[in-house]
Formats: C-alpha cells, structure tokens, sequence
C-alpha cells in the first residue's frame, strides 16, 4: 500500500468546537474595586448604571436606555420591551432598587433614569450606552481592570448567579434568551462545585471502620 493511501487516524478524530463569544467576568473583590471607582466619577450616573448591569445582567444598551414607566420598585422589577428577542421582567436585587429610589427622587418628570439630558421627546433606541464608556473607562483604569470590557458586566451578573445556585432555566429568562444554547456556555464555571456536591456523599454506602 501506498503512502498516498494511508489515512492518518487522528483524521478521523472531530475535533472540539470552540465555544463564541469571550467569558471574562469579575471576581468579588475586582467587583468591589470598580464600584468604588465609579462612585467617584466626575459622572454621578455611571455608579447606579454599571451597578445595575451587574445586578441584573441586562445589556449595556438596555440600561443606558431605560424609562422610569418601565421600573416597578414596589415588586423589584422592571420591563423590557425594546430586546433583541422577547420582551422580558427583570427582578432587581435590593441595592439597585434603593439606588434606584434616590435617582426617583433627584430626577423629578425626567423620563430616563440615567440621562438627566435626554429630553422627554428622546426615544431610547437613540440612547448609545457609549455615553457611560469615556467615564466607564476611565473608572476602569483607576481599578486596574482595562481587560474589563462594558459588556463584560452581564456576564459577570450570570456567572455569579449560577455560582450562586441559580438554575439554567430561570438565568436563561432572566438574560432574555429563549433557549438554552447561551447559557450552556457558563456550566464550566460549576466545576468546582460539581467536586462539591459529590463530597457530600463521599462516605455513602462505605462502611467505617475503627482505627486503632
């Protein structure tokens, strides 16, 4: 048989799919290094927006363009309608409804909760969330985070939420995916705690024995 006819084996061999998209996501203590950096922005707005991006895990385009009539503080919610698929409720943790309440109460008829300049005749679709990177960049910066891209904060919000405990099904409706194809993604997070839960029930069935 000739050279020419032998197939390499490894050929045959698929080779693993390499996942979309960048997971990069802020541990707690990175988390707390931004906040305290966005709360001393010249921009007073920057800390409740990106604190609300990584309490909820909404897209930087859905908060930047965020109306008052579509938060609901009483049941910790807020509505979206304008997302890139189904309109969808999103539950709001209690520190981002008591920032929330204090922007309600600076912000008199303003129609936006984090544009104090958009004018009521300004539809959200033409609220750019570029309008918080100049500051979030320079937040960033001071953090020593200049990995840290805006939209890296939505995947922070839900790598923390199934760390946390939260099940595939409920962080795939609260990111406003219909399937479940996006969330998979984050599971090799769970590894640590697949170890575990396993070692709970590392002496089931083994009979003890007295050591001497």
């Amino acid at each position: 048989m000739g050279k020419s006819q032998i197939e390499n084996p490894v050929n045959a061999i698929e080779r693993p799919k390499v996942p979309k998209g960048r997971i990069i996501f802020l541990k707690e203590e990175e988390a707390i290094r931004l906040l305290k950096e966005c709360r001393a922005s010249k921009n007073k707005m920057l800390y409740p927006y990106i604190l609300t991006l990584l309490h909820t895990a909404m897209r930087p385009s859905e908060a930047a363009g965020l109306r008052w009539d579509q938060v609901d503080l009483k049941n910790r919610s807020l509505t979206l309608f304008v997302t890139k698929n189904e309109p969808r409720t999103v539950p709001l943790t209690q520190p981002v409804v008591n920032v929330l309440q204090e922007l309600r109460k600076d912000n008199g008829d303003n129609e936006f909760v984090f544009l104090k300049d958009a004018g009521k005749s300004t539809q959200a679709k033409n609220i750019p969330s570029s309008r918080f990177r100049p500051s979030f960049d320079k937040a960033r910066e001071r953090a020593g985070l200049q990995q840290i891209h805006m939209h890296d904060l939505r995947h922070t919000a839900a790598s923390h939420m199934l760390m946390a405990g939260t099940d595939l099904r409920t962080l795939a409706a609260i990111l406003g995916h219909s399937t479940l194809q996006m969330v998979l993604r984050y599971t090799h997070l769970l590894d640590d705690h697949k170890l575990n839960a396993v070692d709970r029930i590392s002496t089931f069935g083994i009979e003890q024995t007295n050591q001497p």
